[in-house]
């Protein structure tokens, strides 16, 4: 399978119309696809003793397993070593179980999981983290019968900043309605217009990206960036990449965060 083909061609038919929503169904048949593996969840925590998880593909397993797994997930979370690593380090980059130190998960920890899971085949497992959101901690959670190689790790950190640029556009493409919708931003707000690649342009300009770094992100030819930036400016009334930023901003198009823009 050409890898960077089929993500790209699911993220360009993503950024094709509006997102809100993160498409987690269709991103979870491609993590399973991607990393050769029979099933994937995922999986929010939005309070210390609460759990939301859906596990593709639907009817993988039978709604008793599914319902101990959360009761698991509420009551014991330090019984998967991945959920221990997290918990423990905060971090948010890619962790499969096999790599999980022994420092934090040790023989009888890792036997425990191992009863769980071995039947189903889905020993290890590979973690892919989002930021937290309005939900809580989330995770995209792909399981097969073998370790992860050092190359599907490397994937991993990379498939991650894809997850994560689609998620911040539909956070921001939900904000930006909400806020237009309760007239949070007046009639500038409901005039303006950015189409979905333009709001992910103006996203990784916030973050600090060039106009080249931009490209090689979006995988395109840094003059089309340029074009998508002066739409940009023309639809925000501004000259600027930091005008374009604050304004977006101010209209909830983009979190309120600190601001990056490169010159």
């Amino acid at each position: 399978m050409d890898v960077a083909r089929e993500w790209m061609d699911l993220v360009g038919s993503l950024l094709a119309v509006p997102m809100t929503t993160l498409p987690e169904e269709r991103l979870a048949a491609t993590l399973i696809t991607t990393f050769e593996s029979s099933a994937c969840a995922f999986h929010m925590r939005p309070a210390r003793n609460a759990v939301v998880q859906r596990i593709y593909p639907v009817g993988r397993f039978d709604t008793a397993q599914l319902d101990e797994w959360v009761r698991l997930s509420v009551e014991a979370p330090t019984v998967h070593p991945l959920m221990r690593y997290y918990l423990a380090t905060g971090d948010l980059a890619p962790q499969q179980v096999a790599d999980v130190p022994s420092t934090i998960a040790g023989s009888r920890a890792r036997a425990r999981y191992a009863e769980l899971t071995r039947a189903d085949g889905i020993e290890h497992q590979l973690a892919i983290p989002l930021p937290p959101g309005s939900s809580g901690a989330r995770w995209f959670v792909v399981g097969r019968s073998t370790p992860y190689s050092p190359a599907a790790m490397m994937l991993a950190r990379q498939v991650q900043r894809l997850i994560i640029g689609l998620d911040r556009q539909a956070t921001a493409l939900t904000r930006w309605q909400q806020r237009a919708a309760e007239g949070d931003g007046g009639s500038v707000a409901a005039d303006v217009r950015l189409t979905p690649r333009e709001l992910s342009v103006l996203g990784l300009v916030a973050d600090g990206l060039t106009a080249a770094a931009t490209a090689r992100r979006l995988v395109v030819a840094e003059r089309t960036v340029h074009k998508h930036l002066e739409r940009v400016y023309a639809k925000l009334g501004v000259s600027d990449r930091v005008s374009a930023v604050l304004r977006a901003q101010r209209l909830g198009m983009l979190p309120e965060a600190e601001l990056a823009v490169a010159q």
